[in-house]
């Protein structure tokens, strides 16, 4: 398994690189789901995309820095913060997501429908596991 995400990685990486994509495989996640959902607190963010608050907090400054993201205070929650795309950040996401599209179509050349229900089965149960 660890291969198989050594090599899913290096895809996105080259994906990017190629398409001149200023973007890392672990910043992508994070601007999708803002895409998706909208404003979202950091730890809503962590929960969408199955990694630690903590995790996230290096990755969310080099986003703000880019110009992508920018953070604000919550109205709900004045202890909080809620992360939100920019006008730069929507562009990026709608950018990229063709290329993320076709690499996840790649992955999946050749696999059957009942190939795909057995891995998420597979997956989920690992999950599991480890739970």
């Amino acid at each position: 398994m660890d291969i198989a995400v050594k090599e899913i990685r290096h895809m996105y990486t080259k994906t990017f690189k190629e398409h001149a994509i200023d973007l890392t495989i672990e910043q992508w996640p994070i601007l999708a789901v803002l895409y998706d959902y909208g404003s979202l607190s950091q730890v809503e963010i962590a929960d969408n995309i199955m990694r630690f608050p903590q995790s996230l907090s290096a990755t969310i400054k080099l986003l703000i820095k880019k110009g992508y993201v920018i953070k604000e205070k919550s109205k709900k929650d004045k202890r909080s913060h809620n992360i939100s795309l920019t006008q730069r950040g929507k562009e990026i996401v709608e950018t990229t997501f063709p290329h993320v599209k076709h690499i996840r179509k790649q992955q999946w050349d050749n696999l059957s429908e009942e190939d795909y229900d057995k891995f998420f089965s597979i997956i989920e149960q690992i999950r599991k596991n480890v739970n």
